[in-house]
């Protein structure tokens, strides 16, 4: 996956990158200003973010505050769904399933750090004999949805694609875009492998994907993965995010990028400190970091286990 993430780097400048970067130059765009981004659909699968990532100057998603939207229309119906929200503490759901996780052994330190950042959280186990999409109503109001389990793209039927939640049962785009919500959430964080595909087979203006499902559904603002994810970066990068975004109020285009940098260039060392200080503020977490300090542990100290951009540059933003 590491090759792959070089290939559709370098795919995504030649293609489209060195395009946006010099129409933003001739514009006067200032860097670190927010940038809405709308392609076709088949260059919307390629890592925009990552465009020059590979040269001596700074990647297109470290000059400015990506934001990606299937049109115009979805990404100004973002902007006015993120004004209905009113100021009362954010609230989340954690949404994860049965499946069965060695290879997730990450994943209850996610569970348990990202929820210490808000004061109403609800921890929804999904079971075989849950509707997914009733589950999911049934969170209408809640703030926030962070989704992690397992997922892939399906390319034969991309509708059934989606996050597994049980060896049975995934919630798939056709359930996204079946729900309906009175109150939809601020954010959705599918922290898990390919849940920002489209389906390329129809029109290049035709996005259909579990990222842009939740947007029609309402979501002011998705942030899913172009391919396979590393399990313990992933964990990181999630709660880095919402340490930015809720802890000290960044948008979430900025929370994003700081987390992908902080990943990017944090050792491993510096990844232990930062365990050890989350399991030391919530002693649920404790037994929960256990796995990813093992694991850190083994590395050497000045080492940057997640400098390269295949472990954080696959998550990108769509909405605001």
């Amino acid at each position: 996956m590491i090759a792959y993430a070089e290939r559709a780097s370098k795919d995504a400048e030649a293609l489209i990158g060195k395009t946006i970067k010099s129409a933003l130059q001739h514009a006067r765009v200032d860097a670190e200003e927010d940038v809405a981004i709308v392609v076709p659909a088949n260059l919307g699968v390629l890592p925009i973010n990552l465009s020059g990532i590979f040269g001596s100057a700074p990647s297109l998603g470290e000059d400015y505050q990506l934001h990606f939207a299937d049109s115009l229309r979805s990404f100004w119906n973002s902007q006015r769904r993120v004004q209905e929200y009113s100021a009362h503490e954010a609230s989340i759901a954690i949404i994860t399933g049965e499946v069965p996780v060695p290879d997730l052994r990450y994943l209850p330190f996610e569970v348990a750090c990202v929820a210490d950042f808000f004061a109403h959280k609800r921890k929804v186990a999904v079971s075989s004999c849950d509707d997914p999409q009733r589950v999911l109503e049934s969170l209408d109001g809640t703030d926030y949805w962070h989704i992690t389990s397992h997922a892939a793209w399906d390319f034969v039927d991309p509708s059934q694609s989606g996050v597994a939640l049980t060896h049975n049962l995934t919630l798939t785009v056709d359930d996204v875009l079946r729900l309906k919500l009175e109150h939809p959430p601020r954010l959705v964080f599918l922290s898990a492998c390919e849940t920002a595909l489209f389906d390329l087979r129809g029109s290049l203006n035709h996005f259909v994907g579990l990222s842009t499902a939740f947007l029609a559904a309402g979501a002011a603002c998705v942030i899913g993965s172009l391919w396979p994810v590393s399990d313990a970066a992933t964990a990181l990068l999630s709660v880095k995010f919402y340490e930015e975004h809720i802890s000290r109020k960044r948008v979430p285009a900025d929370a994003l990028l700081r987390a992908q940098q902080w990943l990017r260039e944090t050792t491993a060392l510096g990844f232990q400190s930062y365990v050890s200080e989350k399991a030391a503020l919530d002693q649920s977490a404790v037994q929960a970091a256990a796995a990813l300090s093992g694991f850190l542990a083994n590395l050497v100290a000045d080492y940057r286990p997640f400098q390269h951009a295949y472990f954080w540059g696959g998550f990108q933003l769509y909405g605001t």
